[in-house]
């Protein structure tokens, strides 16, 4: 695939597509998105498109906490540190195979501090339960 620039809403819904398609069939987190929280793509894209469209393109599109929702999910399965470097190798991957640039690079970086912190505030969670 040809790499380019983000520069759009559209750019965010090619990648998050990809991403999603990769992390579903993954051996290692697949099964949270499939069996456990049972993720229905079609409904969830926008909120997933309005949170990266909001942290890179500062607008102000996303209202909500994801940090609820990973909580609940933690309860269920607790979510490892593993799966959370899973998670940032298939998010730094497929941004690499779709896009260059200033906001790609963005990405990766809130990817991986968005990572550190969920995995950082879920182990707190657990060491609680």
């Amino acid at each position: 695939m040809e790499t380019k620039l983000i520069e759009d809403r559209k750019d965010i819904e090619t990648f998050v597509k990809l991403f999603y398609d990769k992390a579903f069939k993954d051996d290692l987190i697949g099964f949270i998105f499939v069996d456990i929280v049972k993720l229905d793509l079609t409904s969830h894209m926008p909120k997933i498109v309005d949170f990266w469209e909001t942290i890179l393109f500062d607008t102000p599109k996303y209202s909500g906490s994801p940090m609820d929702s990973h909580f609940a999910i933690n309860k269920l399965v607790p979510l490892k540190p593993e799966f959370f470097e899973r998670w940032v190798f298939i998010f730094k991957q497929t941004m690499d195979e779709l896009f260059v640039g200033e906001l790609a690079e963005k990405a990766k970086t809130r990817a991986n501090l968005i990572a550190i912190l969920m995995q950082n505030k879920m182990e707190n969670q657990n060491d609680k339960m």
